[in-house]
């Protein structure tokens, strides 16, 4: 499990435990992970995933909503999420393939590369936190 997998099932334990924002909850587990003020504590790609996926209520223990995500990243988590739902056997592939399948679903660029979102979608998909 990479860091950023680490840090969003912490920050999702936590939420389901303590009455705290899913900032507070993903800034004090990466808190845990990394040193604060690193740029591994700072990294905003892997954050606004797991954020948009809270704000999508599709973390285990939040309640569901309809609200889309207002961050590109968040959008992007989601997207992965309801991909790997509909298709558990993707999970197999690479994350490259993974990413490009997203990225042409949300409209953008095939080309772009992934910035540990899916590192958060996947270990919160294998923990079982991904609803």
């Amino acid at each position: 499990m990479t860091k950023y997998a680490r840090v969003a099932v912490r920050a999702a334990i936590e939420l389901s435990e303590n009455n705290c924002s899913a900032a507070e909850s993903w800034s004090r587990a990466a808190e845990e992970v990394f040193t604060k003020g690193s740029a591994g504590y700072k990294k905003g790609c892997p954050r606004n995933a797991f954020l948009g996926l809270c704000e999508a209520g599709l973390i285990v223990g939040m309640s569901l909503r309809e609200k889309p995500p207002e961050r590109d990243n968040g959008r992007y988590a989601i997207i992965a999420a309801r991909l790997l739902r509909e298709e558990p056997a993707l999970a197999a592939n690479p994350k490259a393939e993974i990413w490009r399948r997203v990225m042409v679903e949300a409209g953008a660029d095939p080309n772009k590369q992934h910035n540990a979102q899916l590192d958060v979608v996947l270990g919160l998909r294998d923990a079982g936190l991904l609803r």
